[in-house]
């Protein structure tokens, strides 16, 4: 559906694969990267928790075991990043903690105990293993394979940057709950996010 939300998905997705064909760490990426998190922070949780994982598995595999090693190499990028989300995302935070609990209930967020994490683990774990959503996981698993080792392929290989949204998109509510406290009733847009980008 339309939302504003989607625009700064996009933008995301847009600067992985501008990082993709050349050099990423500039402190002006990271903050302009920094911002995004911040509006997608504020504006939809659920992509900026797929964004994050998204982030993360790219420079994973723009980099593999030289991961740690850039970062720390480039620490002050990372900085600028961390400084740049706080920042625009800041009123949204304090908003949060100065808000009433009643309002909270009232627009669906509730606690998310043990009991409750267990709950959604196993509703998550039922529908992974569908043999629908199985089937098309193969189907995706055999073009990535396809796709990145032969040569006639080799324009494809942007595609990458889809397949590593989509990994994302899977791990995103199994993150989100494990370390999150609490929970809203829009649990199901990551659902809907895993649909999307298979």
């Amino acid at each position: 559906r339309p939302m504003v939300s989607n625009i700064f998905l996009f933008l995301f997705i847009l600067f992985l694969i501008k990082f993709n064909r050349k050099k990423i760490f500039f402190k002006k990426n990271f903050i302009l990267l920094g911002i995004l998190s911040g509006l997608s922070f504020t504006s939809l949780f659920h992509h900026f928790v797929v964004e994050q994982i998204s982030l993360l598995f790219f420079l994973i595999y723009k980099f593999q075991s030289q991961t740690i090693k850039k970062l720390k190499q480039n620490i002050t990028c990372v900085i600028f990043y961390i400084l740049s989300f706080i920042l625009v995302s800041s009123p949204f935070l304090i908003n949060i903690y100065f808000i009433e609990p009643d309002y909270l209930q009232r627009i669906g967020l509730v606690n998310l105990d043990y009991e409750k994490k267990i709950i959604l683990f196993k509703y998550l774990f039922v529908k992974l293993f569908k043999p629908e959503f199985l089937i098309v996981f193969i189907i995706i698993i055999f073009q990535i394979i396809l796709i990145n080792t032969k040569n006639w392929f080799k324009k494809l290989r942007k595609l990458n940057i889809i397949f590593i949204i989509f990994y994302a998109s899977i791990i995103s509510p199994f993150v989100f709950i494990l370390i999150s406290t609490k929970s809203s009733s829009h649990l199901y847009l990551f659902n809907n996010q895993i649909v999307i980008w298979a």
